[in-house]
């Protein structure tokens, strides 16, 4: 029952929370979501784990706590509390619901990513060359990148074999992405092509290729990094360098718990315009003066200020602990499909987090829910019984 539910809600959310997200379809799905997997959870025979417990609790606080020093307006502390919290809800939510699929539940998702190509060559061909992120446009911008590793982490998860066929094709569904060419993108698909094809029985088949394609994304994106970097964090006046420079003052100004919700660096504290970026000058900065708000959201790190020390220490926590479960998996069960897209994962994390606030949009669910998926057996009678990693039920 939980594998058929999760199979129909999976293919929904792919069309209408990562595909069709932009053309504003149904713009509220990304945070109904995880909601509704922690509904199904509170419904079935699963139970709650210790690190959703642990969560919930944390988020709540922080949610109390936004109210009791009145951080923002009601509204907006909600709004930022809902968009915060739902990457890590569905990730943790689907730890805990651990659905099982069949070979024709895995068969039936490997087909339908194959299925999608064409909206994404669509989409290539739409928006080839164009940076820049237009509404109601079909993936526009760096979306397009993103949309393409979503969908090819997919397909190589759902797929039976780790062949070198799988691979290829989930590396030419990432290829699709270089119609609009950013540098995270670029990145992100040569550490996968380095990650799959670095296992023993690759390593010399495709060391020259490997050596190839390193001299030509050195040269390709050498450009774009340094000139990105020069612009966003160094100059002066960029909005994401003095997003930055200003977090750490807020850190320590208002330790330990932070600013409270809808502060700091996110859309809830540009539409609700936070006082924060009075207080430390930032209203004068191209993109995040009060009406003009383009990059407020920019970029994910600069987000912790608000929730202060404490908050920093739980994001590392957060990803001390999948990174020690992949690792514990890997040992246990030694599969290497599924190391492999847990670490490309945490690498997707990292430069997004760097680079842009897409963990915590509608992305960001897909891609945690990837990752959760890749941290227990998800095959009904193949392969490692799930003895280490049990089922939870409630008694």
């Amino acid at each position: 029952m939980i594998a058929s539910l999760f199979t129909i809600l999976y293919i929904v959310y792919i069309v209408l929370g990562v595909l069709f997200y932009d053309l504003h379809y149904c713009s509220y799905i990304d945070e109904i979501y995880p909601w509704l997997l922690l509904s199904v959870l509170l419904f079935s025979r699963r139970k709650f784990s210790k690190s959703l417990a642990v969560w919930l609790c944390i988020a709540l606080f922080y949610l109390l706590y936004s109210f009791a020093i009145a951080s923002n307006t009601n509204e907006a502390i909600l709004s930022d509390f809902i968009a915060e919290t739902k990457p890590y809800t569905a990730f943790l939510t689907l730890l805990c619901l651990r659905p099982r699929l069949s070979r024709r539940q895995l068969n039936l998702l490997k087909r339908f990513c194959l299925l999608c190509i064409p909206i994404l060559i669509v989409a290539g061909i739409t928006n080839f060359g164009k940076v820049g992120t237009e509404r109601f446009t079909l993936l526009p911008g760096a979306r397009l990148g993103s949309a393409c590793a979503i969908l090819a982490l997919s397909y190589y998860l759902f797929a039976n074999k780790d062949s070198k066929k799988t691979m290829i094709t989930c590396l030419l569904i990432c290829a699709i992405g270089f119609a609009v060419p950013t540098s995270k993108h670029i990145i992100l698909t040569g550490f996968i092509f380095f990650l799959f094809f670095s296992t023993r029985h690759h390593r010399l088949r495709f060391g020259v290729l490997a050596l190839i394609l390193c001299t030509w994304v050195a040269t390709t994106i050498y450009d774009s990094v340094i000139n990105d970097f020069a612009i966003y964090y160094q100059s002066e006046g960029s909005a994401r360098g003095e997003l930055f420079k200003a977090s750490w003052y807020i850190l320590n100004d208002y330790f330990p718990f932070g600013s409270g919700l809808a502060t700091y660096a996110n859309a809830a504290s540009a539409n609700w315009y936070s006082p924060l970026y009075g207080k430390y000058g930032l209203d004068s900065v191209y993109g995040l003066v009060e009406g003009n708000t383009l990059f407020a959201s920019d970029t994910y790190i600069p987000v912790l200020a608000q929730f202060g020390w404490f908050g920093v220490i739980m994001f590392i926590v957060f990803i001390r602990f999948i990174y020690k479960k992949t690792k514990a998996y890997y040992r246990y069960s030694g599969d290497v499909k599924s190391y492999k897209i847990a670490l490309t994962v945490l690498a997707y994390i990292f430069i997004e987090s760097m680079a842009d606030a897409s963990i915590i949009g509608n992305r960001g669910v897909a891609v945690m829910m990837i990752l959760a998926l890749s941290l227990y057996n998800i095959r009904i009678n193949e392969g490692i019984a799930d003895k280490q990693f049990p089922l939870p039920e409630r008694r």
